[in-house]
């Protein structure tokens, strides 16, 4: 039937997988709040990356911080990096540079 290693094997391979599927969920989900957050500042989205994950222990528990960096423009011409960053599935904070924005054409 069964044995040990194989008992292992699997659950090593369920667990990667589960992993695989909630890091591509909050990627998806942190791709969507930083189209919102440009749609609503009225910036050009350009792209996001994952930059980087690490684990760590709170009052409330164990915490997966992530932080993602998205491109964005706001004149076109000019690029610019904002910062999302996210505790387990839940977005902390947005950070943002100073960024020119258009100026009215004045006649």
């Amino acid at each position: 039937m069964f044995d040990l290693h194989s008992v292992l094997g699997l659950a090593a391979i369920a667990t990667i997988a589960g992993l695989f599927w909630q890091f591509r969920r909050l990627g998806e989900r942190a791709q969507a709040h930083a189209q919102h957050y440009c749609k609503q500042h009225k910036l050009q989205y350009l792209d996001i990356a994952r930059q980087h994950g690490k684990f760590r222990l709170s009052r409330r528990g164990p915490v997966w911080q992530t932080e993602f960096t998205f491109g964005f423009s706001s004149d076109r011409e000019h690029r610019y990096e904002g910062t999302l960053i996210y505790a387990n599935t839940r977005l902390q904070r947005v950070d943002m540079p100073v960024y020119r924005t258009l100026e009215p054409d004045v006649a």
